[in-house]
């Protein structure tokens, strides 16, 4: 490999990638986040005085026009225990159906604000984290 006529040989190329790293690291002024993001738990259940919960379906999924980032949704399960679904994007909010079962009429259908907390170790960057969507009776 020759170098440039300027530079001796190999001079010219070992700096260039070395200058190239170090102009993205300290761009921000501390070193890059990594691409990966640990997914958020999305605890969705009904509270209050909901009558028959055992004959009440609920869905969770993404608001229309919305990008929720899911990884295993919409999710659909009965009135009696909480719904869990995971996210990478940490939505501002989900959209929760709660059907009748017996009728198919449904009861509520709304978007519900989601506030995430923190849990376990967090970084600059990222770190793992809960939000719960009470969904109340109409």
């Amino acid at each position: 490999m020759a170098g440039h006529p300027s530079h001796p040989r190999g001079r010219a190329w070992p700096a260039g990638p070395a200058l190239g790293a170090a102009l993205v690291l300290g761009a921000c002024g501390h070193g890059l986040c990594e691409a990966a993001t640990p997914a958020a738990d999305i605890s969705t259940q009904l509270v209050g005085s909901w009558p028959d919960r055992d004959r009440l379906q609920v869905t969770v999924g993404c608001p229309p026009g919305d990008e929720c980032g899911f990884l295993d949704g919409p999710v659909s399960g009965p009135g009696v225990r909480s719904l869990h679904i995971g996210t990478v994007l940490r939505p501002a909010a989900v959209q929760v159906t709660v059907t009748e079962v017996d009728t198919g009429r449904v009861r509520v259908d709304r978007p519900l604000r989601l506030d995430y907390e923190p849990v376990g170790p967090q970084t600059e960057c990222t770190g793992a984290a809960r939000a719960v969507a009470a969904v109340l009776p109409p």
